[in-house]
């Protein structure tokens, strides 16, 4: 399942609201949707989400006016109430052993694989409000992508002169101190339109992505990038501008921050990603943090039918608006289908839509219409959407066409709004009365309404230049300036706060804040640097500057050692770094022993960051108490459960590792047809479409693809008898290349010879690589099975199984040879030799990512078996498609 914040164990503040309590049915069969129901009766298992009764409470934070009190508040109401909900169920699918994700924001749960048991079990809790089937959203692509162009810069997009965006900057509103987000296929961060914007980018010192970029689907590699170009182009219309004329963003000022949740547009991507905006985290998922939450977020995304999941993301929107978050919906691109064509979410009463206008000021003819869910007026409003200009990946620009483009123009308008009336700021309520109001009027009764409010323009036409001149403006100032450190040089990233409201400092430690007429309190905080504060006056509509400069906090020395810590304990090659810290602040270990050492502030706890270098282990953090002497902190980090480190093997079971080399059924193993058609588990490669597992030679092969139209597979292909009676914690290995199309690839296990079977990976879609499926209840039992069942395939696509192996991970017989290679006559390193130690191991020499280690280096270990090699499996999926 896809990484997302982990439901915090923060205890029910004092005065915590009481929570509320929906009605539900009697009957546990009740609650049961027939979806669920017709799952089971077709296969043994079933995905699902749980729904729970109770809900918090979230009224009270509306009257919170600081910003971080809020957003906490609305956190902790939330985690509460799920926690406690949850509890029960919880204690119930671990003693089951299901695969389970717990939210806390819309108090929900996502089983994957449970049993019909396991469905009337928690069904019957009285806790449970619900047990529905899963849901995709179904993403729209734009109606139209022009192809990339390096276009001569314009001044301004034509969208943005529609809007009146120009005309507020005169004003000397750019939307500074106000942080926009979307949730979509991802951005690029590098493109020269956007990196400066991103709220994690230091200049020289690199990227900080704590807090501001979450990856739910895996797709990106630590730092934000986009798997589509679809979420490029909304946040450039957002923020855009590269400082050399390509001005494509209405608030080009604002920060921007982001998560990848429709890169999948899965159910639980987009849950995940709509929980992060509530609370942002580090980047592997800890210490959620609501007073990083973003202003504003847009969504340019949505389900293809109206009304189809009405209220999906119904609790997701509340719980925002509750913390203060505005957030803007695409409408739909359906338009051409007539009248009620809003898709969902866009088309919910509790969300805010754009709809789609040309650079001629018509309707955009694929711009959804309404009337939306209850027959409630949609669109709300139309934004530009046709041949919109903006950022795509390469250092692009691009015209689309879609919805998807209207709505980060509005997202836009309101951080330029909030941005020059701070008292608006997380005041959902005045701000959409506002849009409306201020709303140019265009009169179209095809699908109802009035000329002032009608279901295909909503309120008219965005006119943001009429937003900020009607805006509550009076009583507030600004207060600017620049942070600077002990050398006078500007520092980035400072977060610079005054009661409610906050900036973070950009590349040339710039600030600026909307504050109330009067006195105020400024305090200005860094990594490395001792915290400032400050008195600043106010004065109504003017600008107040003050500098503030930053000492550097005293250091003490914080060293260790690398080492593997799952048996054989040798060094590691290895980068440490510290969370929350710039990128210039790592060390790296002496690959030969594992001593790393490096300069951290007093009078602190700093989380490092360990990352082998060295294939097979994963990332590790450990938390060290820093304060005036030097600080000790040794590190073991354990193999990752693939068994692919060097001096590790996957062993125990006795039957070594199947490598479907015999062209025919391999001994002891069965195949069974299902389907009664005689195209089953094949062993030659008689499609010829070659071993695509990263394993070599033949392979086991169910190929829909190639037995063509006229085909029908549901087959098994069953393994022989393992004795697990030694292992606590048996795993199965093996390469796969799954393609999907309307098929899945199950693999099962049988602790009893065979007699039952339970569903221990369910997959529908895309694999690649290496797999490794734990096996829960097959420790110490005698006769264990798995088998391999590809099935409702009619001409789809194909499973390839190759390496199959069971076992646990155990440290090999042996030590660790590590050294250089070099040139006999120079001395320089020499990359891509071949080192072979005993009779079969062998490696060749690389230029490593250690700054500190020169090139050649190399290292050799106790020798793995077939079954390690190949690359890690990758989690794949076929490309999104936001509207």
């Amino acid at each position: 399942m896809s990484a997302a914040p982990a439901l915090a164990s923060t205890p029910t503040p004092t005065g915590a609201p009481p929570v509320a309590t929906a009605d539900v049915p009697e009957r546990a069969g009740d609650k049961i949707t027939p979806a669920v129901h017709t799952r089971l009766d077709t296969k043994e298992t079933a995905d699902f989400w749980i729904r729970f009764t109770d809900t918090a409470n979230l009224e009270p934070a509306t009257d919170i006016a600081d910003w971080d009190e809020r957003g906490q508040f609305v956190y902790d109401a939330l985690t509460s109430t799920a926690k406690a909900a949850q509890a029960d169920v919880v204690a119930d699918l671990k003693a089951a052993g299901a695969d389970y994700e717990s939210y806390w924001i819309s108090n929900a749960i996502l089983v994957e694989d449970g049993t019909e048991e396991l469905v009337r079990q928690v069904a019957a809790s009285r806790e449970v409000k619900q047990v529905h089937e899963r849901f995709a959203a179904q993403p729209i692509e734009p109606v139209e992508r022009k192809a990339p162009t390096e276009n001569a810069p314009l001044a301004t997009e034509w969208g943005l002169d529609a809007i009146g965006a120009p005309d507020v900057w005169d004003m000397g509103y750019t939307g500074d101190g106000i942080t926009v987000a979307n949730i979509d296929s991802g951005v690029e961060v590098e493109h020269p339109a956007l990196l400066e914007h991103y709220r994690g980018y230091l200049g020289d010192e690199g990227l900080s992505n704590d807090y501001n970029w979450f990856d739910a689907g895996g797709f990106c590699d630590g730092a934000p990038c986009d798997v589509d170009g679809h979420g490029s182009h909304v946040m450039g219309t957002m923020v855009g501008d590269d400082g050399a004329g390509n001005q494509i963003g209405v608030a080009p000022d604002a920060d921007w921050i982001a998560a990848n949740g429709c890169a999948s547009c899965s159910d639980e991507d987009l849950l995940a990603s709509g929980q992060w905006i509530l609370a942002p985290t580090r980047g592997d998922g800890s210490d959620p943090d609501p007073s990083q939450r973003p202003h504003v977020v847009n969504n340019s995304w949505g389900q293809q039918a109206p009304g189809a999941i009405d209220d999906f993301m119904s609790e997701e929107i509340a719980a925002w608006e509750a913390a203060g978050i505005f957030g803007a919906w695409a409408a739909g691109n359906a338009g051409e289908a007539g009248c009620q064509s809003t898709s969902s979410p866009g088309a919910n009463v509790a969300t805010y839509a754009a709809g789609a206008f040309g650079e001629s000021g018509d309707i955009a003819e694929f711009s959804s219409r309404g009337p939306g869910a209850d027959g409630v007026t949609k669109p709300n409003l139309a934004a530009p959407g046709d041949n919109v200009r903006s950022s795509v990946p390469g250092g692009d620009y691009a015209e689309f066409s879609g919805t998807s483009m209207a709505s980060p123009h509005l997202a836009g308008a309101v951080a330029l709004l909030w941005s020059a009336a701070p008292v608006l700021v997380g005041d959902i309520e005045a701000t959409q009365q506002l849009l409306d109001q201020t709303s140019a009027d265009v009169d179209d009764d095809s699908c109802g309404g009035t000329p002032a409010d009608n279901n295909v323009w909503g309120e008219g036409k965005l006119d943001v230049q009429a937003l900020v001149n009607n805006a509550p403006i009076d009583g507030y100032g600004f207060l600017a300036g620049t942070v600077t450190g002990p050398d006078g040089e500007p520092v980035a990233g400072v977060k610079v706060t005054s009661g409610k409201r906050s900036d973070i400092t950009d590349t040339q430690g710039a600030y600026r804040l909307g504050l109330e007429e009067g006195s105020h309190e400024v305090s200005a905080s860094a990594f490395g640097y001792l915290d400032v504060t400050a008195q600043a006056d106010i004065v109504e509509r003017e600008t107040t500057t003050l500098d503030l400069t930053l000492e550097a906090a005293p250091v003490t020395t914080v060293s260790g050692t690398v080492t593997d810590g799952s048996g054989h304990g040798w060094p590691l090659d290895a980068k440490v770094s510290v969370q929350g810290a710039p990128s210039s602040v790592v060390a790296w270990t002496d690959p030969f022993t594992g001593e790393y050492s490096f300069e951290l502030p007093q009078s602190a706890a700093h989380t490092l960051v360990v990352q082998p270098s060295v294939a097979g282990y994963g990332t590790f953090t450990q938390v060290v108490e820093v304060g005036t002497e030097p600080a000790s902190a040794d590190v073991a980090t354990p193999v990752l459960a693939e068994c692919t480190a060097p001096g590790y093997a996957l062993t125990g079971a006795g039957t070594g590792v199947e490598e479907f080399e015999s062209r025919d059924v391999p001994d002891g193993w069965t195949v069974e047809d299902l389907a009664g058609t005689e195209q089953v588990w094949t062993f030659d490669d008689r499609f010829e479409y070659g071993n695509q597992t990263g394993g070599e030679g033949l392979f086991a092969e169910v190929n829909s693809d190639g037995y063509g139209e006229e085909g029908s597979q549901d087959t098994t292909l069953t393994s022989p008898s393992y004795d697990l009676s030694d292992l606590d914690a048996p795993l199965l290995t093996f390469d796969q290349s799954y393609f999907s199309l309307d098929d899945f690839a199950d693999v099962d296990l049988s602790v009893d010879g065979g007699q039952t079977w339970e569903t221990a990976l369910h997959q529908t879609s895309d694999g690649l690589g290496r797999a490794v499926v734990a096996l829960p209840g097959a420790g110490g039992e005698p006769d264990v099975r798995v088998r391999f069942h590809y099935g409702d395939a009619e001409w789809a696509g194909w499973w390839q199984v190759d390496n199959v192996a069971v076992g646990a991970c155990v440290p090999v017989d042996g030590g660790l040879v590590a050294g250089f290679v070099q040139d006999l006559n120079t001395g320089d390193g020499v990359n891509g030799a071949t080192v072979t130690a005993g009779a079969e191991q062998s490696t060749r020499s690389v230029d490593p990512a250690n700054p500190t280690v020169g090139l050649g280096t190399t290292r050799c270990s106790p020798r793995r078996p077939a079954s390690s090699r190949s690359a890690t499996r990758p989690r794949t999926t076929s490309a999104p498609r936001p509207r």
